[in-house]
C-alpha cells in the first residue's frame, strides 16, 4: 500500500536538511556538503593571499632593477677664465671629435702683451686635455724651427685656429693655456687659462 501525504516530504524528517535521507540531496548528506562549503572559502583566502604577496614583490623587484633617470644637463658656452684685462677662450662649450677649435685672445690692458709661439700644432697658444687627476698638453710643435715672440697691442684681439688632427681630437674635457708678459714687464710671466670646455 501507498501512502500520500499532502505535505512536503522534509516535513516528515523536520525543516533542518541535516534530517534527510542521504540520497535525498543529489547522493549526499547536508552535513557531509556543509564542511566543502565551509574549506572553499578558505581556499580563496590562500589564493587572494599569495596573489597579493606576488604583486608586492613585483613592485620591489621594478624599484630594485628600475634605472633612474637624472635630469638632463644642458651645458652652456661659459665666460673664459680672466687674469686682470687679458683673457683666452674657446668659441665653444662642446666640439665634436673632427672640429676645428677657434681660441681668441683678448688684450683690454693698457699696454701690449708678448708670448712665445712653438705651442700646440706651432701656435701661441697650448691645447691640454685633462687626463685623470692632471693637464696633459696637446700636439705640442715638433718642427725644428726657432721660437718666436709674438705681440698683441693694448684693446686688440687675436683668433687661434686649431685643427683637428689626423685621427682627431680624443673625447674627453679641455683647457687653453696662456703664458704672457707685459711689455713693460718682460720678465713677470703670468698664465691664464680658458674655461673648461669638452669634446664628444
Amino acid at each position: 500500500m501507498v501512502l500520500l501525504s499532502p505535505y512536503p516530504l522534509w516535513t516528515l524528517y523536520g525543516h533542518d536538511r541535516q534530517h534527510a535521507p542521504r540520497n535525498m540531496w543529489r547522493g549526499e548528506g547536508w552535513n557531509e556538503r556543509r564542511p566543502r562549503m565551509v574549506r572553499r572559502p578558505g581556499l580563496l583566502l590562500i589564493v587572494c593571499l599569495l596573489l597579493s604577496l606576488t604583486s608586492l614583490i613585483g613592485c620591489g623587484s621594478n624599484a630594485a632593477n628600475g634605472t633612474a633617470v637624472s635630469p638632463a644637463v644642458s651645458m652652456a658656452p661659459s665666460p673664459p677664465a680672466r687674469t686682470g684685462s687679458v683673457t683666452v677662450g674657446a668659441d665653444a662649450a662642446t666640439y665634436r671629435t673632427g672640429d676645428a677649435i677657434a681660441v681668441t685672445l683678448s688684450n683690454q690692458s693698457r699696454q701690449s702683451i708678448l708670448f712665445p709661439d712653438h705651442l700646440t700644432s706651432c701656435t701661441v697658444v697650448l691645447l691640454q686635455r685633462q687626463v685623470n687627476a692632471s693637464w696633459e698638453s696637446i700636439s705640442l710643435c715638433t718642427l725644428m724651427i726657432v721660437t718666436r715672440r709674438h705681440a698683441l697691442d693694448a684693446g686688440h684681439s687675436l683668433t687661434v685656429r686649431l685643427a683637428a688632427p689626423s685621427n682627431q681630437w680624443v673625447p674627453g674635457l679641455y683647457r687653453v693655456q696662456l703664458s704672457y708678459a707685459a711689455s713693460q714687464q718682460s720678465n713677470h710671466v703670468v698664465t691664464i687659462y680658458s674655461a673648461v670646455f669638452q669634446v664628444h
